[in-house]
């Protein structure tokens, strides 16, 4: 599989369109089986929004049955009213946010998010924008904050690299690899070999937290030999768990969806999985 054809800029554009009386107040993609940019726009009729869901592999126009589970609200800061007021207010727009933050990285970059917030007079634009630098292949993901008012980066934050489950301290140990485990609890069961099969819950998410996979939604708990786990980083990670135990696996691109990603997953992503260990068989 290949990146997205489609990026969030030229996302905007299309669900934009023609319209000039309507701008985007956010948008995000949707990390899913068919990924999918969701858009809000407001009317400057109307302080009701609007939501346009444009898939990531085709551009299409999707519907509300088209997509699968809970979509997350934007959150604008104060909310209501001055929220709409301040968006058409702003001498910025969105897409001219994400041209600004990606701007701003010299490297490979491709933009994930963008909202529109307002707190009392001040109003901004935040930006999350994933970055891949060569020849390290390293990842990285960024928040960035632009002024409604001027095309500048007024804040640039790298963000925390442990997504999924959030944890105090350090990792429990780092592979040769480059995997890193941290385990939230060792458990006191039998210990997981390379040759185990075990069964286990685990979700795999991505450093922006945009869920890949989480075995809760299955109808039976996955059972794998560790040797045949769906990612190289589980086949290195799962080895030493107890049952009962759960732990984090942080694990390069080249352990997971490879340096030249799949679908809405960027080149050379790292992947966080947070699983627990059911029992052995």
């Amino acid at each position: 599989m290949s990146a997205p054809s489609l990026d969030l800029a030229g996302a905007l554009i299309l669900a934009v369109g023609d319209r000039e009386d309507v701008r985007v107040a956010g948008a995000r993609l949707v990390a899913g089986t068919r990924s999918y940019y969701l858009i809000e726009l407001r009317n400057l009729a109307s302080v009701e929004p609007e939501f346009v869901r444009i898939a990531a592999d085709d551009s299409s126009f999707l519907s509300p049955e088209d997509v699968v589970g809970r979509e997350l609200c934007f959150n604008h800061g104060d909310g209501g009213a001055n929220v709409h007021k301040k968006l058409f207010e702003a001498p910025l727009l969105a897409v001219n946010a994400l041209e600004v933050a990606t701007g701003d990285i010299k490297a490979k970059s491709r933009p994930s998010a963008v909202t529109f917030i307002t707190l009392g007079k001040v109003s901004r634009f935040e930006v999350e924008v994933h970055s891949w630098h060569e020849p390290a292949e390293v990842s990285a993901r960024w928040l960035f904050t632009v002024p409604a008012d001027k095309p500048v980066v007024q804040a640039r934050i790298r963000q925390y690299r442990y997504a999924g489950m959030p944890f105090k301290g350090d990792v429990t140990k780092t592979l040769p690899s480059g995997v890193e485990t941290y385990d939230f609890d060792v458990g006191d069961g039998e210990i997981a070999k390379a040759d185990s099969v075990v069964t286990v819950n685990y979700r795999i998410v991505l450093l922006d937290n945009q869920v890949l996979y989480n075995s809760k939604n299955d109808r039976q708990k996955p059972k794998f030999a560790v040797s045949s786990a769906p990612l190289e980083g589980l086949k290195q990670g799962i080895p030493g768990m107890r049952v009962g135990g759960l732990r984090k696996i942080v694990m390069p691109a080249e352990y997971a969806y490879g340096r030249a990603g799949q679908g809405n997953i960027p080149p050379g992503a790292m992947v966080v999985v947070d699983i627990g260990l059911e029992s052995i068989h």
